[in-house]
């Protein structure tokens, strides 16, 4: 999916082949279903129809710099944060599940 980020005022263009959010962990369960919190995981590319930069300048900009390819992460996952997530969440079991088991 194709997105535009703002970066140190620098509309750049990416493209996000895949973003899971993080999944924060699950203590109040049967110890079998618990789970520790995992981070999310983005993978992305600069777009080559870059509007504002030609992509060939972006690239060298960013070459130079990792801090300003943290700075892109940072702002890439942040906007993803607010889209729609590309798995689907397990269901949470009822409550009553547990006496079901046992």
């Amino acid at each position: 999916m194709s997105e535009t980020i703002c970066v140190k005022g620098i509309d750049i263009e990416i493209e996000v082949e895949h973003f899971r959010g993080p999944t924060p962990a699950c203590t109040n369960k049967l110890p079998e279903d618990c789970y520790p919190a995992e981070s999310g995981e983005i993978e992305w590319s600069i777009s080559e129809n870059q509007e504002t930069l030609t992509y060939e300048f972006l690239l060298l900009i960013i070459d130079e710099s990792q801090s300003l390819w943290d700075e892109i992460d940072s702002a890439i996952l942040e906007h993803m944060e607010t889209q729609e997530p590309d798995e689907p969440k397990p269901p949470e079991p009822e409550p009553n599940d547990y006496e079901d088991r046992y």
